[in-house]
């Protein structure tokens, strides 16, 4: 299995990516006999003490805080320190416990352990015997120690203080450089380092008596980062993580005075918003999570930048902002968004302790950041308290961004097709995009034509979202494959070739054939390649607010078909009468009915919310088999039922003393002349 992973991971490479992995293999020879074995906090201490860490440099730390976050905060934060002192932790949801001394390199998953050799000898992927790699690196991500120093700052109780510096440094003898799985991706490394930084900002105030665990912790992220330095991502696995990777190096460069370190982040940056961020400010790894994760990273350090009068480039708020506008776009009015992509929950700033609203925080730190409210949250995540100072965040914003209409993303590959009034919102998302970024395409599901629908602010056609990443490759597939997303299955195949838990062969290319959006009505028409032989169009008419058409064209050669649209778990089934089904979504009644089809079936199907758990939920399944051409119709309506009549060569929907009138298109297909005549 590995050979056949290896081959597909070799073609996805061009000749200068294998030239610079070798160049990369042969370096980390070089390092097993320079840096292996040496501890963290006293490699190159000499160098390190011409850096002075300057925490004012350092966000805002909001010297009197007592006075400005409120009490709720500071108590949830010493309950949570009181948790870390008895040994209970969390992970992605699930409550761990360490009896006596933590093991850092625990598999969670499992009561193995990833063993303590040379880093780059270890194999993390579709580990079963030990566990996701992902809880290992999220819970040495240390957020647990910036809730310790917190406590401290708050409560001035040595225990907090003892507990961090007893698990500092245990981390520190446990974890030498290169040794371990913790030193396996330079992105975790630079995500731990940031951590630490918040941890010695916080400190350099209020422990100056103490300078042993400053001067170690300053060593600490200065080695973290030299490391980072030297082992940036690059090529085909220069998404998401050198762009962390970067903005990391970046911030550290700043509060350090390490120019070199600010120059390499801008630099990098400028190239990378460039090639990963569509024009239109889609992020081309087709995941939503991610996109929000870039994000949140280059935004960190342009707060950075202006905070410290450092200019950089004007790309920068330029593609920033067009991404506020995307994820603001995507909201409903319970702050969710559709979880489109692989989505692994992380996140680089946790301040809190708990997991938080991530899409929201990121919003709000682009509006404050922008001067542009993207989001209308009552209340400020606690985040940002840390983040920018009172005087900004008592601005009261007036410039909001308005998000009432909908929006297509011709390259970024996404229709927001949308009605919002004070009494109501309808929101539905359409994917015609890539499958992902790049050779690999790492985080991208085959979900070509694929759609979700909220209603009042619930969701009611859902994404299944992702689960997990290395230790199940049945269940890795099952969320990223196209039988399990809201679209047309061919011959039960996948519209793109899965090769690997991130790595695709063949790949289906989607392509956007109209839009044409108004206030009253949304046209969207788009198909994709990805079967051999048959090709599927799917075309989407909005009658705003209440009324949905959804037509599925194949044509090509004869073949059995699936559609399939998942149902949120809140979503109740009233009734079912032949091709119609009745349903409801918290008080709200949907109808939905299938144009050419006899019998509906309900499937079991999962989905997951968050990472590492998956529940049940129930999906409506309709199949059949194809000659040449052939057409399903879906009609949904909210609130109101609905009526079709067919004559001659056109066809009526009544719904609630409205009348929308379509043409018979049983026999068009993509391709045919008629493709220019798609107007209803």
């Amino acid at each position: 299995m590995k050979i056949y992973w290896l081959i597909h991971r070799l073609r996805a490479m061009s000749l200068g990516e294998i030239n610079w992995r070798i160049k990369e293999k042969v370096n980390q020879v070089k390092e097993k006999r320079s840096i292996k074995g040496h501890s963290c906090i006293q490699l190159g201490n000499e160098n390190n003490e011409l850096y002075f860490f300057d925490s004012k440099k350092f966000f805002e730390l909001n010297r009197n805080i007592q006075d400005i976050l409120e009490d709720d905060y500071w108590l949830s934060i010493i309950k949570k320190a009181q948790d870390i002192c008895a040994g209970n932790y969390e992970v992605f949801g699930e409550r761990f416990r360490f009896n006596e001394a933590i093991d850092w390199s625990y598999g969670f998953n499992t009561n193995m352990k990833w063993p303590r050799i040379c880093s780059y000898n270890i194999d993390f992927r579709q580990c079963v015997h030990i566990g996701d790699v992902r809880y290992v690196w999220e819970f040495n991500r240390h957020f647990q120690f910036i809730v310790l120093i917190l406590a401290y700052r708050a409560t001035r109780e040595e225990k907090y203080l003892n507990e961090f510096k007893k698990q500092f440094y245990d981390w520190v003898e446990q974890n030498p450089i290169i040794v371990g799985v913790n030193w396996t991706s330079a992105m975790e490394v630079a995500i731990r380092a940031y951590s630490w930084a918040w941890c010695l900002a916080l400190l350099d105030e209020s422990l100056r008596e103490n300078r042993e665990i400053i001067n170690d912790l300053k060593n600490g992220i200065i080695n973290h980062i030299s490391y980072v330095t030297k082992h940036f991502s690059k090529y085909s696995s220069a998404n998401n993580h050198l762009i962390v990777e970067a903005s990391i190096t970046g911030i550290i460069g700043i509060v350090i005075d390490h120019m070199s370190w600010v120059n390499d982040g801008i630099e990098i940056l400028e190239k990378e918003v460039n090639y990963q961020v569509y024009e239109d400010g889609v992020n081309k790894e087709q995941s939503i999570h991610y996109h929000a994760f870039v994000m949140e990273a280059i935004m960190l350090f342009i707060q950075m930048l202006q905070k410290n009068d450092i200019q950089y480039p004007l790309i920068f708020d330029e593609r920033l902002e067009k991404m506020n506008e995307f994820v603001a776009n995507l909201m409903n009015s319970n702050y969710e968004v559709p979880n489109i992509g692989d989505s692994d929950d992380g996140y680089l700033t946790n301040m809190l302790g708990n997991r938080f609203n991530y899409y929201e925080y990121v919003l709000q730190v682009g509006s404050f950041l922008f001067q542009k409210k993207y989001v209308q949250s009552a209340n400020i995540n606690m985040n940002l308290r840390w983040l920018f100072n009172k005087g900004v965040l008592d601005q009261l914003l007036d410039n909001d961004y308005p998000t009432n209409q909908s929006k297509c993303y011709a390259k970024g590959g996404y229709s927001i097709l949308k009605y919002r009034n004070r009494a109501s919102e309808r929101l539905c998302t359409f994917d015609h995009g890539p499958l992902g970024y790049g050779a690999l395409a790492a985080h991208g599901h085959a979900d070509a034509l694929s759609i979700t629908l909220s209603i009042n602010g619930y969701q009611f056609i859902v994404d299944p979202g992702t689960y997990i990443y290395n230790i199940s490759k049945s269940w890795r597939d099952y969320f990223r494959s196209t039988i399990n997303h809201n679209t047309m299955t061919i011959n039960n195949m996948n519209q793109s070739e899965i090769k690997g838990s991130f790595l695709w062969g063949r790949k289906a290319k989607a392509t956007l054939i109209c839009a044409d959006l108004s206030e009253h009505e949304d046209h969207i028409v788009a198909h994709h390649d990805g079967y051999k032989g048959v090709v599927h169009e799917r075309e989407i008419t909005y009658y705003k607010p209440d009324c949905f058409v959804i037509i599925d064209y194949l044509k090509g050669k004869e073949c059995k078909w699936v559609l399939n649209y998942n149902l949120a778990v809140a979503v109740k089934i009233d009734s079912i009468e032949g091709s119609s089904i009745k349903l409801n979504i918290h008080g709200c009644d949907v109808y939905m009915s299938f144009y050419n089809y006899k019998d509906i079936e309900i499937k079991k199907k999962y989905e997951s919310i968050n990472f590492g758990s998956k529940r049940l939920i129930k999906s409506i399944e309709l199949s059949g088999e194809s000659d040449r051409v052939h057409m399903v119709r879906t009609i949904i309506t909210i609130q109101y039922p609905h009526t079709v009549e067919t004559k001659n060569q056109l066809t009526n929907i009544k719904v609630n003393k409205k009348e929308y009138q379509l043409i018979n298109t049983e026999r068009r297909g993509p391709n045919d002349e008629e493709k220019n005549n798609f107007r209803v």
